[in-house]
């Protein structure tokens, strides 16, 4: 399932009572804010060992030639320096594959995605086979609001809290952010006003407090994108 109507229909079903969509986009990984990775300093550190074993199989396979010729065998030092060369390539070829494997998925994890701002939460709606996983973040959850801009007005936003997970032999850390998303200020601007500004007090505010200049939560009307037509 790709975004589309029918993306759009399952996050409008995704709504509880009294819940409002203010805004739904669709992420575009080619006009994502580009940051510091450390995608590429791993494959050069994998592609660098790879080199330095398959230097290594070559030079024992060489040396093992000369010991059957000169010793009648070869030595079980070499044999044994010829499995570790192996073993040291295949590990290194088995951690790119990883490396790769895994930063594809997040690319094309990102096309079958759609996002939602609502009055309660920020959805996230990543389309699978034959279903489809949801991630809800409240405002407990919302963390500090960063926005990283390209020329073009596109960009990533930054709100959920930091957060470690294991990865390999690496520990990172991540916060949630809406990844490649047009008009990025505005969507910066809702999330602000949406989960940051203060809510309104039951009942009304005291006599001597003033109203905010802008109501909570922001009207839909403001924010709404317009619906793709259904072919």
């Amino acid at each position: 399932m790709q975004p589309g109507p029918a993306m759009i229909d399952h996050l409008q079903n995704e709504l509880k009572p009294g819940e409002q969509l203010l805004w739904w986009g669709i992420p575009d990984p080619a006009r994502r804010a580009k940051t510091a990775s450390t995608v590429t300093p791993a494959y050069i550190l994998y592609g660098t060992l790879i080199l330095l074993a398959i230097g290594l199989i070559a030079f024992n396979i060489h040396l093992i030639s000369e010991e059957i010729a000169l010793l009648e065998g070869p030595d079980l030092f070499t044999i044994i320096l010829l499995v570790i060369s192996i073993a040291l390539l295949l590990i290194n070829a088995y951690r790119i594959y990883v490396t790769y494997n895994t930063t594809h998925k997040y690319v094309n994890d990102l096309r079958k995605t759609i996002y939602g701002i609502t009055n309660q939460r920020v959805i996230v709606m990543t389309a699978g086979t034959p279903s489809f996983s949801v991630n809800s973040y409240t405002r407990d959850e919302m963390g500090q609001i960063i926005r990283v801009e390209t020329d073009d007005g596109w960009g990533d936003v930054s709100y959920g809290k930091p957060r470690q997970i294991q990865r390999g032999g690496r520990i990172l850390t991540i916060v949630e952010k809406l990844v490649g998303i047009p008009n990025v200020r505005k969507v910066e601007d809702l999330l602000i006003r949406t989960f940051k500004s203060p809510q309104p007090v039951p009942g009304g505010y005291p006599p001597q407090a003033e109203a905010p200049a802008q109501s909570y939560p922001p009207m839909p009307q403001h924010y709404m994108q317009q619906l793709p037509p259904r072919e």
